[in-house]
């Protein structure tokens, strides 16, 4: 059976590294479907909007490396929701599941709403309301060969504003090293690998391609959990300068320093109890990118706490982009097996 699965796994990865485009190192904020690299889970958008690595049995964690998948029990179902700026709403759902032919899996739908806009023609009549909105739809596949984990996680985007419809076939492909004794995990992920199925123009249409290395370790005497993720790993340069601008005319050029920890996340879990953590997460790129010249604020700073009631598990996280404000984030999770094996039991 397991020979099965990992040879499952295997065609699977390999058709989709074949479908893959070629020549994904651009600037971010050129690629289409970005609403895929924003953190709907609140335990993510806690430790920075990043996590590759950590594996304690979270199943939100398949959105951002599907190898993750291995420590998650079949029956988990985990709800998200965000009212992001703007009154966009973005939520999420996720569910897993074992089955015979291809072990543990999980299904996943992102959905981005935008809300509703007033239309005008080219002479300033009013023609109505339209709506813009995004999901995606995907499904998650693991497999375990000793302290290895392999993970592939196809998903189908859509993007639709006024009728138009963009689309893609991608994937999220990823494995992680487990230490057998120590409680330290790295982990690497290709994210958004595919092409475009339809397109608003002609253009040729650049997906959110990225790949993301990171770690997560647990001192032996400390109750705590570090975690540390490199994104952008393809892209040449993230670091937007130009030295005529008066945007940057009282900033020093960028140094090797800025541009190396404009592509790290830090994440931290304080673990005070089995019921009750803190979260706390960094992001330099975020608040290099959306301070203001005389006030950095909060921004590119996240914080969150995670509490389980008896099987329930609700996590509220606040994420700060910009110093106007942040986001608060909302996750509930809990086991339906469980719940049913209770009310069998009841009877």
């Amino acid at each position: 059976m397991r020979g099965s699965h990992l040879n499952t796994l295997g065609i699977i990865l390999l058709l989709l590294l074949v479908m893959t485009d070629a020549g994904y190192a651009q600037i971010g904020g050129q690629d289409s479907f970005q609403f895929l690299n924003t953190p709907v889970n609140a335990r993510v958008a806690a430790l920075g909007g990043y996590n590759v690595s950590q594996n304690r049995g979270d199943l939100n964690w398949v959105f951002y490396n599907p190898a993750l998948l291995d420590s998650v029990a079949a029956g988990d179902i985990s709800i998200s929701y965000v009212n992001f700026y703007g009154g966009s709403k973005y939520s999420q759902v996720a569910y897993a599941f074992d089955t015979k032919a291809v072990g543990k899996a999980a299904v996943g739908l992102t959905h981005l709403s935008h809300g509703n806009f007033d239309s005008y023609d080219e002479a300033g009549n009013y023609l109505g309301t339209f709506n813009a909105s995004e999901y995606a739809v995907r499904v998650s596949l693991s497999h375990r060969m000793g302290p290895f984990l392999m993970g592939v996680a196809p998903q189908l985007a859509v993007s639709s504003i006024a009728g138009f419809r963009s689309s893609a076939l991608m994937a999220d492909i990823g494995g992680v090293f487990q230490h057998p004794r120590k409680q330290l995990s790295v982990g690497l992920v290709i994210k958004n690998a595919g092409f475009a199925l339809g397109r608003y123009a002609e253009e040729k249409t650049s997906l959110a391609f990225d790949v993301q290395l990171g770690m997560s370790f647990k001192p032996e005497q400390m109750p705590v959990i570090f975690t540390f993720t490199g994104t952008n790993l393809p892209k040449q340069n993230l670091v937007y300068f130009e030295p005529d601008s008066r945007l940057n005319f009282n900033e020093a050029v960028p140094g090797t320093f800025t541009k190396i920890f404009s592509r790290v996340n830090i994440g931290t879990e304080f673990l005070f109890g089995p019921n009750f953590h803190v979260l706390a997460g960094y992001n330099h790129r975020i608040r290099r990118e959306l301070r203001l010249e005389q006030a950095g604020g909060s921004a590119g700073f996240s914080v969150g706490v995670w509490i389980k009631i008896k099987s329930f598990e609700l996590t509220i996280a606040r994420s700060h982009y910009h110093v106007v404000g942040g986001n608060t984030h909302f996750t509930v999770s809990h086991n339906v097996n469980r719940l049913f094996h209770k009310r069998k039991s009841a009877s």
